[in-house]
């Protein structure tokens, strides 16, 4: 697994999108190849992804972090939902990835939810991540919120929760 970063704001963590942009991703779970351009990028740093973690009981600087470790999430995240395009776009599926996290050393434990857009022209895209969970530990592994998706026997990634 690589090695995880922490990033305290948006421009750190852009930082290290910049670095993996365009680069191909593969999910390990079920081996579908995507990437990110610069409107995946924007997309997860922007104020509506961050609000929504937040909501959720994380701070900005895990959701920044968790938005930096983007490649090291999807690649051990499990497909949970597939839907179709809300626009009615049929060269377009939606689909939601899930992975368990725990930002160290504090020790707050939840899960990292990914979308991606397929699409038949432009490719797999990853589009935007939030954080959509807090649990105990032994909760997240005894409790995923989509069991179908998140087994005890999968990693939890461990996240920096301070540089």
């Amino acid at each position: 697994m690589e090695k995880t970063v922490y990033a305290a704001n948006n421009e750190q963590a852009t930082y290290y999108l910049k670095q993996q942009q365009g680069k191909d991703i593969k999910n390990i779970s079920d081996g579908t190849i995507a990437r990110y351009g610069s409107v995946g990028r924007n997309k997860m740093i922007s104020n509506k992804a961050r609000e929504k973690s937040l909501k959720n009981g994380f701070s900005p600087q895990e959701h920044s972090t968790a938005v930096a470790n983007i490649v090291v999430l999807y690649e051990y995240s499990h497909m949970i939902v597939e839907r179709p395009d809300r626009k009615g776009n049929a060269d377009v599926t939606i689909r939601y990835y899930e992975t368990s996290i725990e930002f160290c050393p504090s020790g707050k434990c939840g899960w990292a939810q990914i979308m991606m857009k397929m699409s038949n022209i432009e490719g797999n895209t990853l589009y935007t991540i939030e954080l959509i969970g807090i649990k105990n530990k032994p909760d997240l592994i005894d409790e995923p919120l989509s069991k179908e998706a998140i087994r005890a026997s999968d990693p939890i990634i461990k996240l920096p929760s301070e540089p």
